[in-house]
């Protein structure tokens, strides 16, 4: 019977936190008695919603944008691979370094762009960035502007032809823009469109998935959760019932209206955990009391919104120890890991795929340069430089010792040290002649 009173009260608390007007609207919920009850996250509407007032969505995307806005472009020469200097009187470069390093538009910093530009991608599944140009190939030299435009009220018009096109124009007829009055069009060239990856039988090859629809149940649970521990903290209900201990010739006395009343007010007015009251009540009748009220910890909450917020960090490639939802903390060190594991396992994959993309879609090759981004001033990424250098150092001691003894040849050493190779060096040491020798003072 007592385990049934908590199902009873448990559930009570439920339908309580389910009837709260939270901003995931109850109107967005599908309500089937007796079964599971999902948010609905189909729409970018839903996305959007989700994206602003789930706070573990938020903080996953937060981290990966300003991550990922924290990279400093640069451009590199094709052919060499030295970097091309700001400075360099380079066609393309100065506009280059206005729009990737500067203000890319009158209202963003490149910072802000940069992370706009995450949020987008990787709430609706698709970014739209259009390229303000006077001409009908806009390419790094002449583009005015760069602006995200909002995914959520982008339409993808296409042509219905996919597989035997060799330019974006003979897939896409136009990118319309349908939240202004009038509906504002793009040709293809004037947008680059970048997108998650979507393996569903609709466009897979053209429009991107939201990450977020996949989170469907966890984002709910993490919803139910929060009202949940929000309802037990602020209602908490019935904490328990108290019953007289009372024995008479026919069995258990029940307490007269007078001594009930007495007992109530003596409860509600000197004892509980305010400022002021007694935790501790010296009954003069013997009570007997059953606890009615469970916190979140005994109920399971806590844990199970742990797991599902880390099945919504797992979906955005975000250790979940950097989004803290328990209460042993990591240490200093451990956390550093995990912003280093944040930055090589996720942020510069997804960064080095966007500047190949941009690089090709702003005609940079033609200028003969290509967009980077470099990470060596993030200071957990210098950890790694310092161990490459390290690395570098022993592994030349050995190299050297090898090609001095003969059992490497020249261009061996001289990979080895991460180094170019030069013609004629696939000769031992003592096969070169002086004028071909290493320098090794």
């Amino acid at each position: 019977m007592f385990d049934r009173l908590k199902y009873n009260i448990a559930r009570g608390l439920l339908n309580a936190a389910f009837r709260q007007n939270t901003v995931l609207r109850a109107q967005d919920i599908q309500w089937n008695e007796g079964k599971p009850q999902w948010i609905a996250l189909s729409t970018p509407l839903h996305f959007e919603e989700a994206a602003r007032h789930n706070p573990i969505v938020k903080a996953c995307v937060n981290l990966l944008s300003t991550a990922a806005s924290n990279g400093i472009k640069y451009l590199e020469d094709t052919k060499t691979g030295e970097v091309v200097p700001w400075t360099s009187n380079r066609i393309g470069v100065k506009n280059a370094e206005r729009l990737l390093t500067e203000f890319p538009n009158p209202l963003q910093s490149i910072q802000e762009f940069n992370q706009q530009r995450v949020f987008y991608l990787k709430i609706f599944g698709n970014s739209y960035v259009y390229l303000n140009a006077p001409f009908v190939f806009p390419d790094i030299d002449n583009i005015s502007t760069i602006v995200n435009l909002p995914s959520q009220f982008v339409e993808v018009k296409q042509t219905g032809k996919i597989y035997d096109q060799i330019s974006i124009d003979g897939i896409v007829s136009q990118y319309a823009l349908n939240n202004t009055s009038p509906v504002k069009t793009f040709s293809p060239n004037e947008i680059i469109h970048t997108n998650e990856v979507n393996i569903s039988s609709e466009f897979p090859s053209i429009m991107g998935i939201s990450k977020l629809e996949v989170l469907q149940k966890p984002i709910t649970n993490i919803q139910l959760a929060f009202e949940f521990m929000n309802t037990l903290m602020a209602t908490r209900g019935t904490g328990g019932i108290i019953t007289p201990n009372l024995k008479d010739a026919n069995g258990t006395a029940s307490l007269l209206p007078n001594e009930k009343t007495e007992l109530q007010d003596k409860f509600k007015k000197d004892y509980g955990f305010l400022n002021g009251q007694n935790p501790f009540l010296i009954s003069p009748i013997p009570v007997d009391y059953i606890k009615t009220v469970m916190n979140s910890r005994e109920l399971g909450i806590y844990e199970d919104f742990s797991n599902n917020s880390i099945l919504v960090c797992n979906e955005f490639g975000v250790r979940h120890e950097l989004v803290s939802t328990y209460i042993q903390g990591s240490t200093y060190a451990n956390q550093r890991e995990y912003v280093k594991s944040l930055y090589q396992d996720t942020v510069i994959p997804m960064v080095d795929g966007d500047d190949k993309y941009w690089t090709f879609r702003l005609g940079c090759k033609k200028y003969g340069f290509s967009i980077k981004t470099s990470w060596d001033h993030i200071p957990v990424m210098q950890d790694n430089f310092k161990d490459r250098a390290t690395a570098i150092n022993l592994k030349g001691r050995t190299a050297k010792d090898a090609y001095n003894e003969n059992i490497i040849t020249k261009n061996q050493y001289l990979e080895m040290l991460e180094l170019p190779t030069v013609t004629g060096g696939d000769k031992l040491k003592s096969e070169l002649n002086n004028n071909e020798l290493i320098d090794l003072s």
